[in-house]
């Protein structure tokens, strides 16, 4: 089947954005964040915490207080690998941490350097004990949801690196979308590591894909916005107490859990 046969046999679905206008309306929303916001005003992007002990309800951060939400729908501006080590287990709400790396290299904080040969970062170094490492391997994920401007800004921790690595897979592979031009949907499961300890996690689908016309916009918007996703300061809430401090290595659950957890759900294709 050639790719333009392929691309014709997917589902064009509709997404209302602000993002989603004319050049020159779209230029005017930049107008409007870069007057509200500047180097001392940096912007920021609201933060969707993945819950611990096998919750299965995101929390939406609202005016006054949060808004629980089973599944999140919408499209995928950026994504990419950080890390971060908090010397205490939790600091409390708005705790940097101790040390950081916003490109997955050099950290900066103590112990700062190399990321790649720190110990921090080996498997077994959790002072929790068990298998998983000190060091917070995350993934963000920034996910422009209908009617906002600012996209939420969701970190995935260890166990849930995996589904989304595989989400990816299935979207260059099967879709043969981009991910700025797909409409995608998060969903927690229940699951446990190989010690029995139960955490949340989180499924990825696919729910059809914008036309060329929307992925094109939908890619200017994701450009424009990219400095200041990327350079993001890592806050607490990105802090999750998932599965891999006691055992298992990231995406070690995926075939068992996640494949029964879609199965389940006819929401969810087949992995």
């Amino acid at each position: 089947m050639s790719l333009a046969l392929a691309k014709q046999e997917i589902a064009v679905v509709q997404f209302n954005s602000p993002a989603l206008c004319q050049p020159e309306e779209q230029k005017e929303l930049l107008e409007v964040m870069q007057a509200n916001f500047g180097e001392d005003v940096p912007i920021d992007f609201p933060r969707i915490k993945i819950p611990s002990g096998g919750g299965l309800t995101f929390e939406i951060p609202g005016e006054e207080e949060a808004e629980p939400v089973k599944e999140l729908v919408g499209v995928i501006l950026d994504h990419y690998r950080v890390n971060a080590y908090w010397a205490d287990e939790y600091a409390g709400a708005g705790a940097p941490p101790t040390c950081s790396s916003l490109d997955n290299e050099i950290g900066k904080g103590n112990p700062g350097g190399s990321c790649e040969t720190c110990p921090l970062n080996d498997w077994g170094s959790d002072t929790r004990g068990g298998r998983g490492k000190a060091c917070k391997n995350i993934r963000r994920v920034y996910l422009l949801v209908e009617g906002e401007m600012l996209p939420y800004l969701v970190a995935l921790p260890p166990t849930s690196l995996e589904d989304f690595n595989v989400y990816m897979r299935r979207l260059t592979s099967k879709h043969k979308v981009p991910y700025y031009g797909a409409l995608s949907k998060a969903k927690l499961y229940k699951t446990q590591n190989k010690d029995g300890i139960t955490y949340s996690a989180v499924a990825w689908s696919f729910a059809g894909a914008l036309s060329s016309q929307d992925r094109a916009a939908m890619k200017n918007y994701a450009t424009s916005l990219k400095s200041a996703m990327r350079t993001a300061q890592i806050e607490s809430v990105e802090y999750s107490m998932d599965g891999n401090a006691a055992g298992g290595t990231a995406g070690a659950h995926y075939t068992q859990a996640g494949a029964a957890y879609n199965a389940e759900d006819s929401q969810y294709e087949p992995y």
